[in-house]
């Protein structure tokens, strides 16, 4: 019988969602701020409206990407089974 491990693959999968996070978390920040800084009058008048749509596009367009992209991590770790079989390929799929 095969001794079991905790799976690898997993464990990776885990930590790049949450090392995903923290890049995540910083560019909405950043478009949270500008964007709120346009509704407090930061730049009015001549390209500012068109700015700030853009800007404003780009938050929306950006938390979607997020939401997709932590959709696909979380899909991907229930995927994959908590523990593995020693010679199971998720042990070794960093050399495959």
């Amino acid at each position: 019988m095969a001794t079991s491990v905790p799976n690898p693959y997993r464990c990776a999968i885990i930590a790049g969602r949450a090392s995903s996070a923290s890049g995540r978390e910083i560019v909405e920040t950043a478009l949270d701020r500008v964007v709120a800084a346009f509704e407090l009058g930061a730049w009015v008048g001549g390209a500012a409206d068109q700015v700030y749509a853009e800007l404003a596009g780009l938050r929306q367009d950006a938390r979607a990407v997020a939401r997709g992209a932590d959709d696909e991590f979380v899909s991907a770790i229930d995927n994959q089974p908590e523990m593995v079989d020693a010679d199971a390929w998720q042990v070794r799929w960093r050399n495959v």
